[in-house]
C-alpha cells in the first residue's frame, strides 16, 4: 500500500529530526579543533563531492543541468537557494559551535523554541491563519527568550541563532517547493568555493586539523561531515515539501528533547533554575499549541460527521 504523502512526509520529516537529535555527539568529536568554520568548510566540500557522486551515478547531468536551468530563469528561485545555502551553513556552524563550546543544553532550549518560530514564519510569509491558542503559544514562546536573556544575563547566541537559522531554512525551502536532493546539491555548489578556499588558507597557514597520517580518526570524521549532513537535509525537504509548516513545526519537538537529554546526560552541563524557567515558558507555549491542534482537529472530525 502506497503512502499518502502526508504520512510520508511524516516519516521522513521524523527521521530528519532524530538524526539531529543525536548529531552533537558526532560534533563533540570535532572538540580539538576548537573552530566550527573549519568543520563546516569540510562539511560543504564532502557533502558537495558526494552529492556529485550520486547525481553522476542516480540522477544524470543532463537532468542537472535542466534543474539549474530552471532555477536560473527564476529571479526568485536563485535568491531563494543562495539565501538556504547560507542559512543552511549558518546553522551547521552555531551546532557544531555549540557543542565544542559547552553550550548544549542551550541548542537544547533553542532547537525547542525553533518549531514556535516556524509557525509564526507560516503566518508572516505564507498567510497561514491559526487559530488564537497559535498566537498565545507564540507570545509564550517570545517570553521566554525574554527571561532567557535576564537568566543568563547575556544575549542567548547559541540558542536564537539555531532556531532562527534553521526555521528561516524550513522556510525557505517551503517557498522553493523543488527536488529536495538538487535544491541540496545547487546549495551545496555555491558555497563550495568559500569552502574549499577556507580549508586551502588553512592549510597554506599550517592551521589545518585535516591530517589522514598524523590524525586519521579525526580525518575520517571530517569525511564524514558530509553524510552525517546531507542525509537528514534530504530527508527534512522531502518532508517539508509534503507538509504543511504547522505539522512541521510539530515534529521538530524530536530534535530538542535528544539534545537536552544529551547535554544533561551526557555532556555533564548544569540543568537548574536557570535553564528551566525559560524553558518553562516555551514548554507551555509547545503545549497551548498542542491544545489548539487537539481542538482543531475535533471541530474539523465534527463537521466531517455532520456533513
Amino acid at each position: 500500500m502506497k503512502l499518502s504523502d502526508s504520512a510520508q512526509g511524516v516519516l521522513y520529516a521524523t527521521a530528519a529530526y532524530v538524526w539531529w537529535g543525536f548529531l552533537p555527539l558526532f560534533w563533540a568529536i570535532f572538540d580539538p579543533v576548537g573552530n566550527g568554520w573549519e568543520v563546516i568548510a569540510h562539511r560543504i566540500f564532502w557533502t558537495g563531492l558526494l552529492l556529485t557522486v550520486w547525481i553522476a551515478i542516480a540522477v544524470g547531468w543532463a537532468r542537472f543541468d535542466d534543474f539549474v536551468r530552471t532555477i536560473r530563469q527564476s529571479h526568485r528561485q536563485t535568491v531563494l537557494l543562495l539565501c538556504a545555502a547560507v542559512v543552511s551553513a549558518l546553522n551547521f556552524w552555531v551546532n557544531v559551535a555549540g557543542v565544542i563550546a559547552g553550550h548544549v543544553v542551550e541548542l537544547g532550549i533553542g532547537t525547542f523554541l525553533t518549531p514556535l518560530l516556524t509557525i509564526a514564519l507560516g503566518i508572516v510569509f505564507f498567510r497561514e491563519r491559526p487559530p488564537l491558542l497559535t498566537w498565545i503559544a507564540i507570545a509564550a514562546a517570545l517570553a521566554g527568550v525574554a527571561v532567557m536573556i535576564v537568566q543568563f544575563g547575556h544575549f542567548p547566541f547559541y540558542a536564537l541563532m539555531v532556531s532562527s537559522t534553521w526555521a528561516a531554512y524550513g522556510a525557505l525551502k517551503k517557498a522553493l517547493m523543488v527536488d529536495a536532493v538538487l535544491s541540496l546539491a545547487v546549495e551545496t555548489f555555491l558555497m563550495m568555493p568559500l569552502a574549499v578556499g577556507y580549508v586551502a588558507y588553512l592549510t597554506a597557514m599550517g592551521a589545518s586539523h585535516f591530517s589522514p597520517t598524523a590524525d586519521p580518526g579525526l580525518a575520517a570524521a571530517f569525511v564524514a561531515t558530509g553524510v552525517m549532513a546531507a542525509v537528514p537535509l534530504v530527508a527534512f525537504t522531502i518532508g517539508a515539501m509534503r507538509l504543511s509548516l504547522s505539522v512541521l513545526g510539530f515534529i521538530q519537538y524530536l530534535a530538542p528533547i535528544l539534545i537536552v537529554a544529551l547535554g544533561v546526560f551526557v555532556f555533564g552541563e548544569p540543568f537548574g533554575a536557570r535553564e528551566i524557567l525559560p524553558l518553562s515558558f516555551i514548554w507551555l507555549g509547545i503545549a497551548v499549541f498542542l491544545a489548539g491542534q487537539v481542538r482543531e482537529h475535533k471541530n474539523s472530525s465534527q463537521l466531517r460527521a455532520r456533513s
